[in-house]
């Protein structure tokens, strides 16, 4: 807990003739439990945070004779700050009777009275002895009692802590900074002393670029009463006095700011602060993220005058729900209508217009001048049919200088050397693998069935090939045996 000071006073009485004072009797608060409790002549400093609760303990000193018959002090909310409240929490008011030393009686009482409903509010002591005991003051300072002030989660400034004195309602106002208090039968009123405090309540930090409060989407209230100014001048002119917030894209659309009050810039957040390149001031410029951009917003005045009010953030989806190659992702992306020959534009919610691979084997180009019946391969990318394939067996099929040939071989031959060996089997056993260099390509190692193969390299095709070895023309190929 953060521990501020309150200044209180009230009043002294004496019987008899004036003492010689070389200074007044004084009322003085310190922090809850800080020894000694003592507090030289002047107003106390102390610093608090918005929504601290601030305990102080309620002393008065008085140098020699310190002997009194009568005093009293009255307590309350502060006053001042630039927002926001510091208020006394009447349930933590409590007032020690037995100090300062004194017999006790029936008129040693705490009013709480107008300690309830809204603001202003006081609690009082008053302790008295009238019967010709003294009540003993010391001259360094004698613990009365102690007070709890809760500061407001809004408040900023310096609020001002003063007795209330019986010639005014409330402290801060003229004549509060001391009063004369007139006690019963032969008395002389004493000039009692109230050093005060001040609480200094620091703004928030969320008015600097750095210490940014996160947002999202939504309403989101903001007060620049307490803030300085942490940013140049915004392409739409001056902004003063400024709160920050750095807020992440949801989605992939068009994010609106707004505020009804003040003036916005919005910032790129990927250059750190300070925030240097704008991409919307006062609604003039577009933001349309992807998913996860994040940006820094920048709401103030233009002449520094506070202003409070509501900022609006809002992502909308650009995306609609629909297949990739949708016409209306088309739309949305295009153009070209693809961005490849095997790919199709989506509109992914979070990311925007990208490239998915086509699922359809869809016919393409692969490039190549011999290759046949080209369709996309479901990964994005074009394969080619075998080259040169006419579909017959008992042909050779060969690719050079950008003509295809077919010239007619041997049953089995599936190297074309003019023989049917081990290397037209080991040729069609790495065909079985999947793998194909020419002269040995699927086309050409595709024996079984006849006429133009089944499109695939099996057993079948690798028993062909041993009948070939072993004479037998399967096909009937002219230039076989």
């Amino acid at each position: 807990m953060k521990n501020a000071t309150f200044g209180a006073a009230g009043w002294v009485v004496f019987l008899g003739g004036i003492p010689a004072f070389a200074q007044m009797p004084r009322l003085f608060l310190v922090p809850a439990n800080a020894l000694p409790s003592t507090n030289p002549s002047g107003r106390l400093q102390v610093t608090a945070q918005p929504g601290d609760s601030v305990c102080l303990d309620l002393c008065i000193s008085s140098p020699p004779p310190g002997l009194h018959k009568a005093m009293g002090l009255r307590i309350g909310d502060a006053v001042g700050g630039k927002m926001g409240t510091v208020t006394i929490n009447c349930a933590s008011v409590a007032i020690d009777p037995l100090a300062p030393t004194h017999p006790g009686n029936t008129l040693n009482t705490v009013s709480l009275g107008n300690c309830v409903g809204a603001p202003p509010n006081s609690a009082s002591c008053n302790l008295s002895n009238l019967n010709g005991s003294n009540i003993m003051l010391a001259a360094t300072g004698n613990y009365v009692g102690q007070a709890c002030w809760t500061v407001s989660a809004n408040a900023c400034g310096t609020f001002t802590l003063d007795y209330i004195g019986n010639t005014c309602s409330t402290g801060g106002t003229a004549g509060c900074g001391q009063t004369k208090i007139f006690g019963p039968g032969v008395s002389t009123a004493v000039e009692v002393t109230d050093d005060g405090a001040d609480i200094n309540v620091e703004s928030a930090a969320t008015d600097t670029c750095v210490n940014a409060t996160p947002i999202g989407d939504g309403i989101h209230v903001f007060n620049t009463a307490c803030a300085g100014t942490d940013g140049p001048s915004a392409s739409c002119g001056p902004i003063q006095n400024d709160v920050w917030f750095e807020y992440t894209a949801p989605c992939y659309g068009e994010v609106l700011v707004s505020t009804n009050a003040g003036r916005d810039a919005v910032y790129a957040a990927n250059e750190g602060c300070p925030a240097a390149t704008e991409v919307q001031c006062d609604g003039t410029g577009s933001v349309g993220p992807f998913a996860g951009d994040q940006y820094l917003i920048r709401v103030g005045s233009s002449d520094g005058s506070p202003v409070s009010g509501s900022l609006s953030v809002e992502c909308t989806m650009l995306c609609e729900d629909l297949p990739p190659g949708d016409p209306v992702h088309i739309q949305q992306c295009g153009p070209p209508s693809r961005p490849s020959q095997c790919e199709l534009w989506w509109c992914d919610p979070f990311q925007g217009c990208v490239s998915v691979p086509d699922p359809d084997p869809t016919p393409c180009d692969d490039g190549l001048f011999c290759t046949t019946v080209d369709t996309c391969a479901g990964d994005g990318t074009c394969a080619g049919g075998p080259p040169c394939d006419d579909d017959d067996t008992c042909t050779q099929d060969a690719c050079a200088d950008e003509s295809c040939t077919n010239l007619p071989r041997t049953f089995g031959d599936a190297n074309h050397d003019g023989m049917v060996d081990i290397f037209d089997i080991l040729c069609v056993l790495d065909g079985f693998a999947g793998v194909f260099v020419s002269p040995c390509t699927l086309s050409n190692m595709d024996f079984a069935g006849c006429p133009g193969g089944d499109g695939v390299i099996d057993i079948f095709d690798i028993l062909a090939v041993l009948d070939g070895f072993a004479g037998i023309n399967l096909c009937g190929c002219p230039g076989g045996q």
